[in-house]
């Protein structure tokens, strides 16, 4: 019963049936990852179907590859895979929007480039967003901007939020983001989305 969008939008489902497949093309994967070979303190994770692929076994790096890859593999070298890609995330110590985004503002002409959090940054094929993938299922669901509520707190949440009534920023969201938003909830440390969703519905 539960409609899948994953990936910033580059894959919907609904169990096992695949609405929407967004993939890289691998020869600009390739260009990509060279890019991200030059920029210090970053690590690029290839999201695809079934799991990701990341390099390094750095504990930091792991702890942060495992809250959001149920399966993930370490392998020796990026540039062998040849699964479907939908998404390079770009793992950023330093900060993602100051210093892995830069290099790749030459690339937004052919890509959808999102910074997701302080520490991330999503590269997807031109087009591809959580809004796009929104309209796509509200048009399949036949379901209106008025019946969608929709929770966000980062830039790759951005044209989401306008696809939808009831758009949500958290707190601790992207000043980008509540700028765009109707509305605002607790922070996602606070249970906000959880506790909105109870207070709206009366649960």
């Amino acid at each position: 019963d539960i409609y899948y969008i994953a990936e910033n939008g580059a894959y919907i489902l609904n169990g096992s049936e695949e609405l929407s497949v967004s993939e890289l093309p691998h020869p600009l994967i390739e260009k990509l990852l060279s890019v991200t070979e030059q920029i210090p303190e970053v690590y690029p994770i290839l999201c695809g179907k079934g799991k990701a692929y990341v390099t390094s076994r750095e504990p930091r790096v792991i702890e942060q590859v495992e809250p959001y890859y149920k399966k993930y593999e370490i392998i020796d070298n990026l540039h062998t895979v040849d699964s479907v890609i939908f998404k390079i995330a770009v793992l950023d110590f330093i900060h993602a929007e100051k210093n892995a985004y830069p290099h790749f503002k030459d690339f937004e002409d052919q890509l959808q480039i999102s910074v997701s959090a302080h520490e991330w940054m999503d590269i997807m094929v031109k087009g591809v967003n959580k809004g796009e993938a929104v309209k796509k299922l509200q048009k399949i669901l036949g379901v209106s901007k008025a019946e969608t509520m929709i929770f966000g707190d980062f830039l790759n949440d951005y044209e989401m939020m306008q696809e939808c009534e009831y758009s949500y920023a958290m707190a601790n969201a992207h000043p980008k983001l509540k700028a765009v938003c109707n509305y605002e909830c607790p922070s996602n440390n606070d249970n906000g989305v959880v506790d909105t969703i109870k207070k709206v519905f009366n649960l």
